[in-house]
């Protein structure tokens, strides 16, 4: 009644899927392998052993699974990746997946923040079991590797990089966080180190300059620290960029109005060197402003007003580890000289004004 071409096309589907079920199953692809520069952080729990020998199987496992649990929710907060576990380490690396500018600094921050875990896990063991001692360390590198592929796919990680960072993790003392002369390198003002003599690592012919990092130095920024330490160099193919922004900035004092200027590009091709020439340059200039500066991470994409906030802090000095009722203080009783809104980052010193909410 229907007729063929209706009937084949209402069952076509039917007959698709039948197919299917039919034939031979796919083998399956093989996996991908990808070349990387990634920063690979290397956790070990010290004291295990220790404990070990105090405790029956099930409560150092309890431990150990408590311990490793927590240090990877740490390490996933900083938007790394958990590759791999070994008895009480943890191997994990920032840029795996996806590459970010900040791969590095996140990198150091985590180990920051394990460190911190280390203390708490120290006291609960010590408080829950008696026993002192129980601490964590790590180490970051960062270089290219190779991940994929192998008889673990997906935790697979290789390259002499994998044995640098092995080695900064286990010469470092416990309760402490040593990174190699490369992370250095990307994070070079962040954070402040202690310089420490050079390591022997196998299959590497020089010894490797690390550094012991203290801790993250409050509300510093990465523009003026890229580079060659102690080396002038020519900005170089950033002519017309740098010609746009002190075009906005002369416009900026012609009309008096707001005015935005988005500065777009992946990443390391040259954004914070053509904002350091930017600001040399309006240093020189005779007009009268003020400069606020704030910077975007991770931590503040997920905060309501993230940016504005930073900009705010830093204007009025208040640091990360102001104590809560000090910040809340300077928040209410700090002047602000000047106006100034999200969308302009530079603007004409205006009549004085106070608008802080």
């Amino acid at each position: 009644m229907l007729g063929d071409a209706v009937v084949d096309m209402a069952v076509a589907p039917l007959r698709a899927k039948l197919a299917a079920l039919a034939a031979p199953p796919a083998l399956p692809a093989e996996p991908a392998q990808v070349l990387k520069q990634v920063s690979i952080l290397f956790l070990d729990v010290v004291g295990s052993t220790t404990l070990a020998q105090r405790l029956d199987p099930e409560a150092i496992s309890a431990v150990m699974d408590d311990a490793l649990a927590r240090g990877t929710a740490i390490v996933e907060a900083h938007r790394g990746k958990v590759l791999q576990y070994a008895g009480d380490n943890i191997l994990a690396a920032f840029g795996a997946e996806e590459s970010r500018e900040d791969d590095t600094e996140r990198a150091v921050h985590c180990g920051l923040a394990l460190l911190e875990l280390g203390k708490l896990l120290g006291a609960e063991v010590a408080s829950t079991h008696g026993h002192a001692g129980f601490n964590v360390r790590v180490g970051v590198h960062t270089g290219g590797v190779l991940l994929g592929g192998g008889v673990d796919a997906d935790g697979s990680i290789r390259g002499i990089a994998v044995n640098i960072a092995a080695r900064m993790e286990q010469t470092a003392p416990a309760g402490a966080l040593r990174i190699s002369h490369d992370t250095y390198a990307q994070v070079r003002g962040l954070f402040e180190v202690n310089a420490q003599e050079p390591l022997v690592v196998k299959g590497v012919d020089t010894p490797i300059q690390s550094y012991l990092v203290t801790r993250a130095k409050p509300r510093n920024f990465r523009i003026g620290t890229r580079g060659i330490e102690g080396v002038i160099t020519k900005m170089i193919g950033r002519d017309a960029e740098l010609e746009q922004l002190q075009a906005a900035f002369k416009r900026l004092f012609e009309t008096r109005q707001l005015a935005a200027v988005t500065v777009v590009a992946d990443a390391g091709i040259g954004k914070s060197r053509l904002l350091y020439e930017f600001e040399a340059w309006s240093e020189a200039r005779p007009e009268s402003f003020f400069l606020f500066r704030g910077r975007a991470t991770p931590q503040t994409g997920a905060q309501a007003f993230g940016l504005l906030r930073d900009i705010l802090a830093w204007r009025f000095q208040i640091q990360d580890d102001t104590a809560s009722r000090s910040r809340d203080r300077r928040w209410r009783t700090a002047s602000c000289r000047c106006s100034c809104t999200t969308t302009a980052r530079i603007s004409p010193k205006p009549t004085p004004t106070c608008w802080v909410t």
